[in-house]
C-alpha cells in the first residue's frame, strides 16, 4: 500500500521501477508457498492486499481460481495491469476492504502490513472477507528501520 509523508516511499513515483529489485533477490518461495496454500484449501477467491505490481498474483490465478489485487498506489496498480490484465485490481485500503463479507477463500499480503497503518485493523478485515475454512497468508517483515516493531500472527 502506498504510504506517503516525512520518511514514507511515494510508490506512485517509483512503480515502474520496483520490479527491479526482484532480480537479486528472486523470492520463488513465497510464489510456491502461496501456490500451496491455495491448493490446499481449494481457493476458488483470492485477493491479495498491497498487491504492489501484481508479482504473485500471475501464479494463483487459474481456471478454477479467481484472484484479485488490491492496492492504494494508482502507480502500482498501472504496472500490475500491464502484467496481468486480465486480473481484476482495485485501488483502495487494506484498513477499509471493499469487498463483501464471507467473499474470499485466500487474503493475503507479502511485504505490505507494515504499511497498513493500524495491522490490527487489517486483520479484522481480512477475517470479515473470508468464507468457512478459508485462509490469511501474512508473509514478510517490516523495513530494516523498524526492526523493533514486530507482528504476531496466529
Amino acid at each position: 500500500m502506498s504510504s506517503r509523508g516525512a520518511g514514507r516511499v511515494d510508490y506512485d513515483r517509483i512503480a515502474s521501477l520496483y520490479d527491479r529489485r526482484f532480480a537479486s533477490q528472486p523470492s520463488d518461495a513465497i510464489g510456491a508457498a502461496l501456490a500451496d496454500l491455495a491448493r490446499s484449501i481449494q481457493a476458488r477467491r483470492v485477493v491479495e492486499a498491497g498487491c504492489g505490481t501484481g508479482r504473485w498474483l500471475a501464479g494463483l490465478r487459474s481456471d478454477t481460481c479467481e484472484v484479485v489485487g488490491l492496492d492504494s498506489s494508482h502507480g502500482m496498480l498501472r504496472e500490475a495491469h500491464g502484467k496481468q490484465s486480465s486480473t481484476a485490481l482495485v485501488q483502495g485500503g487494506a484498513n477499509e476492504l471493499p469487498f463483501q463479507d464471507d467473499s474470499f477463500d485466500l487474503v493475503f499480503c507479502v511485504n505490505a502490513v507494515h504499511h497498513f497503518g493500524r495491522p490490527l485493523r487489517f486483520i479484522e478485515e481480512a477475517a470479515r472477507l473470508l468464507r468457512p475454512d478459508g485462509a490469511l497468508a501474512v508473509l514478510g517483515s517490516g523495513p530494516p528501520e523498524n526492526k523493533d516493531n514486530w507482528y504476531a500472527y496466529l
